[in-house]
């Protein structure tokens, strides 16, 4: 069974040392931890029958401490860096073709606790587990 993508992109992120709060996945909690890590799966684009290729999107929530948008800024391109590019390979049993950027950065500016939050969101291609009656592309 293929996991969610957003358990995956956790994976990622704590293979690449970047777990240093909490990481969430699908939404961001109001209370706990000021730093802290959120991953939403937000759908993606339809597959097509013809080929063994999935286009899902997820959403990064980035919270950071109370008025430390420099270190949130920062954290928010860690996890870029970690992610963007990244060659084919497979995570939790599902293989990862590639990983892009459909935005840069975006500050959402900050909550009600005075917390800096920036929003990231990607575009995943990836193959499912086999058993279906699509073909490999």
């Amino acid at each position: 069974m293929t996991n969610a993508p957003s358990k995956d992109i956790k994976a990622l992120l704590v293979t690449a040392g970047l777990a240093t709060g909490d990481i969430k996945l699908g939404r961001l909690p109001e209370s706990g931890n000021d730093k802290v890590i959120a991953i939403k799966d937000t759908g993606g684009f339809p597959p097509n029958p013809a080929f063994l290729i999935d286009n899902p999107t997820v959403q990064i929530l980035i919270r950071g401490n109370k008025q430390d948008y420099s270190v949130t800024y920062t954290l928010a391109r860690l996890i870029i860096d970690a992610l963007l590019g990244l060659p084919k390979q497979t995570v939790n049993g599902t293989v990862y073709i590639g990983i892009w950027m459909q935005s840069d950065i975006i500050p959402l500016g900050y909550d009600e606790s005075q917390r800096p939050m920036f929003s990231l969101n990607f575009r995943l291609v990836r193959e499912p587990a086999s058993g279906t009656y699509r073909t490999q592309g």
